[in-house]
């Protein structure tokens, strides 16, 4: 009987540990699809607020800027950023968008010291919305500054940073940069991307709007 007691104790046991095994397991997996859900909310957010700050006459007079960009404020104003279409996740080679657009050669960026090394990469990476929409012109360039946004809030599961690209029915494409800002808090960049959203329906197209030359150093995966 004892003995009998002693199998079913181990039994239990064995269970138990298996149990916790599958929780564990479970817990990582929802904790992974839990921030990108945070992260896709905050971009939305994002957009409504920019939507909003081109919606405002008063805001829009404050700013100024030429006549050329009218049709960069309408654009906005008259976006859809309710209804997301999809959401693709850019992953940034810096050191590519250093030499490709930064103008800096691999022998260059060699002779940095590793602080100068690390604070370029951060700020290529960081620059990547303006060289975007650079490319289409400076009233492009000054529109997008003028409506951008930005702020921090507490999300700890996030480990490194990422990028993440809204499409909308209508509109813009949105940049929106996640990225760490210490003690759990992370911080956001949000851009319009100048470019005709209704034509980005896959990962391919949108590779081919961002324009970055043959050897591309942005990969671009669907996430929602």
């Amino acid at each position: 009987m004892k003995r009998l007691h002693e199998e079913i104790r181990k039994l239990l046991l064995f269970l138990l540990l298996g149990m916790a095994v599958l929780a564990m397991a479970g817990c990582g997996g929802a904790s992974e699809k839990g921030v990108t859900e945070k992260l896709l909310e905050k971009g939305m957010e994002a957009a409504s607020r920019m939507k909003e700050f081109a919606s405002s006459e008063a805001y829009r007079a404050l700013v100024g800027g030429s006549s050329e960009m009218d049709e960069m404020w309408e654009t906005v104003k008259a976006s859809n950023t309710s209804s997301v279409r999809s959401v693709y996740e850019i992953t940034a080679d810096s050191l590519l968008v250093i030499e490709e657009e930064m103008g800096y050669t691999s022998e260059d960026f060699s002779k940095l010291s590793d602080v100068l090394k690390d604070r370029l990469k951060q700020q290529a990476i960081a620059g990547l919305p303006s060289i975007i929409n650079a490319k289409r012109g400076v009233q492009c360039l000054a529109f997008a500054g003028s409506v951008s946004d930005g702020g921090s809030f507490l999300l700890p599961a996030l480990k490194e940073q990422r990028i993440l690209v809204f499409v909308f029915e209508s509109g813009y494409p949105l940049w929106v940069r996640f990225f760490l800002a210490g003690e759990g808090i992370v911080t956001y960049q949000a851009w319009w991307l100048v470019l005709d959203g209704t034509t980005i329906t896959t990962e391919s197209a949108l590779s081919e709007a961002l324009d970055f030359g043959q050897q591309s150093a942005l990969k671009v995966r669907r996430v929602k």
